[in-house]
Formats: C-alpha cells, structure tokens, sequence
C-alpha cells in the first residue's frame, strides 16, 4: 500500500478510536449517577480495588466521644464527590398552562407558535382520581378547541390531580388517541381552597377536643407536657434515600446554609441508623417499633392501614396531615405487596398522581426528566402549596415526603435536587409559613451500594449514620430553654430513629405515642453513657468504637470468612436448584471496631494491621470483626460483623448481611433472597 493512503488510513483508525473513547466515557458517566433502582457499577475487580484506595490508613480523628461511644470523624472531601448541573429538561411546555387558584388557564398563543400541533389544536382536561395505591381512574372534565383568534382558554377546576393534554384536532379525531402525531401533556396539581376551607372548623374542634381529652386539667397539663398548646409546631418532614449525614452536608450546602441564617438548626452527629434499608428505618421513625414488632401484626399480606403512623396521632389533635414519595415502583409500603393503602393514609397523599405521571412519560433516567421537569420540582411544589395554604388559613398541619428517586442509586444526585428544595424553604419562610415549623431533613441510610460504599470502613460507617438535622423557628427556641439546651447537647450523644419519634410524640400533645418504650425525647436529656444496645441499634449498625485493621492472611480471618460465605449459602439452601453455591473469592477488609480501646491498644498501638497475638491474648471474651469479602462465580460483594468467641474459638454471624454492590437482577428467587442468590441458566 502506498504510504500516502496508509497515513491516510491510520488517521482515520485513530479518529475512529478517539470517538469511540469519547462515546464510552459520555455513557459510562450518565452510567455512574443514573437513578434507576437498577443501576449497575461495571468497574472491574482491578478498578474497584484500586477506587476504594483513599490513601495509607491513618487511625481517623474522633468526632464524637460520650466516653462509651467514639464515632471517628470522616472526611467531607473524596475523590467521589462532586457536584451534579440541574436536570435539563425540555421545559416548552411548561409555559402552556398554568393553574391559579383554582382556574385553569390555556395560553393559546403558546401553542400556537409551539408550531407542532399547526392551527386546529383540540385539549382535554382529566382529572386523576385515586382507585387504591396501584390502579388510578382518568375521567374527562372538559374537551374543548383552541380559538383561531390566540385568545386564552380559562377554565375553573377543584381537582386536586389534573391532567391536560392538547392534540392536533386530526389527532383527537382519530379513534385512538395515541395515533395523533404531535401532543403535548401536562400534569398539574393543587391544593383547592375548598378542602382548605371546610377543614378549618374541623381542625379547631378536634384540637380543643384532643387536649382536653389528653390533659384533664392544667395541672395535670403542666405535669405531663410543657409546650403550651399556642406553641404547637408544624412538622415538615423531607426524606432522602441513601443520604449520610455527611452526603446531605456535601450537597445540600447552600440549603444549609440559609437556614442556619433564619432558623435554629440541630445537626445529630450521633444519629444512628437501626436497619438495614429504608423500611426498617421509616418504622422506628414513624411508628417507634421495630420492624420485628410490626411483624407481630402486620406483614404484606395485609393492608397498611393498621400500622399506627405518628401522622395519626397529630390527625387527632386537628393537623392537616400529606403524606407522598417520589417514586413509583420503590414506594416503601408498595414495594412488596401488592395492597398498600386501601384509603389514602393521609388527608393529601398523591401517589395516584405519580403513578399517573409515570405512566405518561418516556423517562429520562439519567436527567431525571418528566415531561418537562423533573419528579424532585414537581413534588417540592406540590408540598409548598400545602404548606402555604394550610398556614395562611391558620390550621396546623403535618408533612411526611420521602424522596428517593433523586438519590437512592446516585452518591452526588442530591445536588440536583439542592437549589430547588433551598427555593422551597426560602419561599415558605419569607411567607412567614416556616415561622411556626419544624423542619426536618432527614436520611434512611447512607448509600449502600457503589465504590464509596466499598471503601468499607468509611463507607459502611456513612451508611449507618444517617442525615438528621432538626431547624427550630428561633421563637420556639427561645420560648423553650431548657429544651433547646437539651437539644444543644444531644447533637453529641448516641441517638436514633426512636428518639425522634418520641420528639415528635411530644409535639403531638398525645400520651398513647409516648407508651412505647423504645427511645428518648431529644427534648430531653440524653445520657452521655448510652451505649448502642440501650439506644436500640444492633450491632451490625452500631458506628461506636475506634478502628484497627487486622492481618488479612490470619488463619483466624480465613475462617471466618468462610464462616461468613457459608452463612450465605445457608439462606438459599433450599433453593439450591435454582441458586447456585457460591465460593469465597477474596477477603477485601476486615476490622476491629471497638469501644475497648485500652485492651485492644497493646496488640495494636503503633502498627498496622494489628499483631496477630491479639487473637489468642486479648483479654475479652469475644472479638468483633467487620468483614468484607467478594463471592464467586457472580462477583457479588458482602460485609457483616462476625463474633469470634475466644473461649470456644468458634465465630458467629452477629448482624444482617449487607451487599454493597448490583449485579444481575435474581429473578428466578423471591425478592428477600435475591441479594444472596445466583441464578443458575
């Protein structure tokens, strides 16, 4: 070949390459921080490892010491941290309609010079009306055609769910709707004035009612609660899935920061989780049991309705109660089972509206997009309505939101969500609605999946220690001293789920909440000796104790490894037709973490890992252990604590096993078992 058109050739292999190269790195980045629940990390072994490497270990600072519980201080900054733009979506159609109190208005014009849907435009308005948690009802409330003359369309609606849609007129003629070439739809909400209005008398009646009922007279009042019921807060509570205390500090910074300006805010730095996902967390947090006390009652065989959710107890005392999450297909009480809620749980629950919602857009994943915005703007609008509305009429109410979408799968997808959630909170407060209201952000867990997840000992230690962060109004601060003292100080101790609660049992003015027996009002103080055990949190989540790295090639470690795998494939022994035996592949880390640091020191100051020794001289009747290992033939990844007995020399399985990275869905095997599961061809 002439050298000519081989120069010629090899520039062109190199162009080829080099876009080849940029198109992988475009995909694989819109890969790393999808939403999508089954979102896959492909790196390598080879890559994974070395991702996890944050440089020599160093014995980390301490963060927090009551004296019985340390929590090491974990870096703000990592090589995974950075900040994500806003979702770009197509946002046309946004302009089209708007809906005002209570009037529908159809800005004819718009669409007109929108060109797609040419001069002879037909619209539909339907409301969303609610069937049960799965199936919603579309019914038509008007059809009408666009005038010639541009002139608006207005039309009054007191529908709290409202879908509109405008076709080509050739389009809606068509016997199916879908065939019409060009559309545009809309989903609007409201709250309706209305619903408002009627509820005022009801809200005052059922307060008088509910504290009277409570506290027979002042005295007894005055014993048994010290908020003045003219003090009674709202609670707005926003949820975010798979978000660290020190994840919700990275990406809702400037959310932060204007609080801190206006409010009184209370960060938990011994805010502890007590499950493993988010179910197990929201029921402490929302009922003050564990999961293991609702299965005495309750399973998914039957409906959520018999669950008593702390919203119930503040409905009693006349609040106006909205309860709602994001996503559709990862509600927490629809998820595995398919029953839900038989009546809507709250006075204003919209899952009806998102179901909808997903059912009429091709979804963005990786953007996030519905339509023309996203899920975390269409429902921080729809609770800011809530909020505003039920304020200005004077009625109290309380907000439970639970996001997931935006964070579950994604450790930087929260900064999206970040300038519209400070938007929100920056709006209600200067509508003076934020002046009677607890606000709290909050998260279930840390990211349980992914590469941070897999740098194992910061990682797991984010993954139980949760966002909580509490804004008082400064009023109520200053109203209540003692409390806001008590609060001042248990931002340093050991809390969890069941604390918060109990907080919010004494905001209810409601003494059956304040029954249960798990957890401390953090209006109250919390014991500087609390210990994981006295606090409610296991010991596979308990982030109390310094950190000691052990020798990975320890014949002890080996063994309980293997412990830890065999526990594993103990779960899907009966099922060994469809899940394959797995086989330990490698030890990837493994730690002491311990409270016990005086006895644990001699075999460990100075040297890492630590000496051998300690597994025959420590001088404890058992060594707790913080194991990771990876399986084959699936790769699947794995960390728990295991217990070796030092007496017997046998080791124990003393926590859920927590899998910290996705591969395959494993459908052939019901859904508790598909972590542990490798489906066989």
């Amino acid at each position: 070949m002439p050298y000519g058109k081989l120069r010629k050739c090899l520039c062109l292999f190199c162009i080829l390459v080099a876009i080849l190269i940029a198109v992988y790195l475009v995909l694989t980045a819109s890969l790393y921080d999808t939403q999508d629940i089954m979102h896959i990390y492909t790196q390598d072994m080879h890559e994974d490892i070395a991702s996890n490497s944050l440089g020599p270990y160093q014995q980390p600072k301490v963060l927090l010491d009551t004296g019985a519980c340390q929590i090491i201080d974990i870096p703000l900054t990592n090589n995974f941290s950075h900040h994500l733009p806003p979702a770009k979506c197509d946002d046309t159609i946004l302009k089209f309609f708007t809906l005002k109190k209570g009037i529908l208005t159809v800005h004819t014009k718009k669409i007109y010079n929108y060109g797609k849907l040419g001069k002879h435009v037909v619209c539909e308005v339907l409301k969303i009306l609610r069937h049960d948690d799965f199936k919603f009802n579309l019914s038509t409330v008007y059809v009408f055609t666009l005038p010639n003359n541009g002139e608006d369309v207005k039309k009054r609606v007191e529908y709290e769910y409202l879908k509109i849609q405008c076709f080509s007129r050739y389009g809606f003629a068509a016997v199916d709707k879908r065939l019409a070439t060009e559309k545009v739809v809309r989903h609007l909400h409201q709250i309706p004035q209305s619903k408002v209005d009627m509820f005022v008398e009801i809200s005052q009646k059922r307060f008088e009612q509910h504290v009277k009922n409570e506290y027979k007279d002042k005295e007894k009042q005055n014993e048994n609660h010290k908020i003045r019921p003219q003090d009674r807060l709202n609670i707005l509570m926003i949820g975010f899935d798979s978000t660290s205390r020190m994840n919700g500090k990275r990406h809702l910074t400037s959310t932060f920061n204007y609080l801190r300006e206006h409010m009184k805010v209370y960060e938990m730095f011994g805010y502890n989780k007590v499950g493993e996902n988010t179910f197990p967390n929201l029921i402490p947090l929302l009922v003050g049991i564990s999961r293991k006390e609702l299965n005495k009652f309750w399973d998914w065989s039957k409906y959520a309705d018999l669950v008593d959710f702390i919203w119930k107890e503040f409905h009693k005392a006349g609040y106006a109660t909205f309860y709602g999450e994001d996503s559709d297909y990862m509600a927490n009480f629809n998820m595995y089972s398919e029953l839900g809620f038989k009546d809507p749980p709250a006075r204003h629950y919209f899952r009806h509206n998102i179901r909808s919602i997903h059912h009429t857009y091709n979804v963005s994943r990786s953007q996030l997009c519905y339509g023309p915005e996203p899920m975390y703007t269409i429902v921080f609008d729809h609770l800011k309505d809530f909020a505003l509305k039920y304020n200005a009429a004077g009625i109290p109410y309380f907000a439970h939101l639970m996001m997931t979408e935006v964070s579950h799968s994604s450790f930087n997808g929260l900064s999206r969500a970040n300038p519209v959630l400070r938007s929100m909170l920056k709006e209600l407060n200067e509508a003076s609605a934020l002046d009677n209201t607890l606000v709290m952000l909050l998260g279930d867990h840390g990211l349980r999946f992914g590469p941070y997840r897999r740098t194992w000992i910061y990682g797991r230690l984010e993954d139980c220690l949760p966002l909580m962060t509490l804004i008082f109004p400064k009023k109520f601060i200053k109203t209540y001293p003692i409390y806001a003292n008590n609060m001042e100080d248990n931002q340093w101790r050991l809390t969890s789920n069941y604390d918060v609660y109990k907080l919010m049992c004494d905001l209810s003015f409601s003494k059956d909440c304040q029954k249960k027996q798990k957890g401390i009002s953090l209006f109250n103080p919390i014991p500087r000796n609390r210990t994981c055990a006295d606090a409610n949190i296991p010991a596979g989540f308990c982030a109390c104790g310094s950190i000691y790295l052990l020798d990975e090639t320890s014949s002890h470690v080996g063994v309980a490894a293997q412990s830890f795998v065999n526990k594993i494939n103990s779960f899907t022994e009966a099922h060994r037709a469809v899940c394959g035996q797995l086989s330990l592949k490698h030890i990837l880390s493994v730690y002491i973490q311990s409270s016990d640091s005086a006895n644990i020191k001699t075999f460990c100051d100075g040297q890492s890992p630590c000496s051998n020794k300690i597994w025959s001289q420590l001088k404890s009747s058992h060594i707790d252990i913080i194991i990771a290992v990876q399986v084959s033939p699936n790769d699947a990844m794995y960390q728990t604590l295991v217990r070796y007995h030092t007496s017997f020399e046998t080791y124990e399985i003393m926590a859920e096993i927590s899998k910290t990275n996705l591969h395959k869905k494993a459908d052939c095997i019901d859904s508790q078992l598909v972590p542990y599961c490798d489906c066989q061809p």
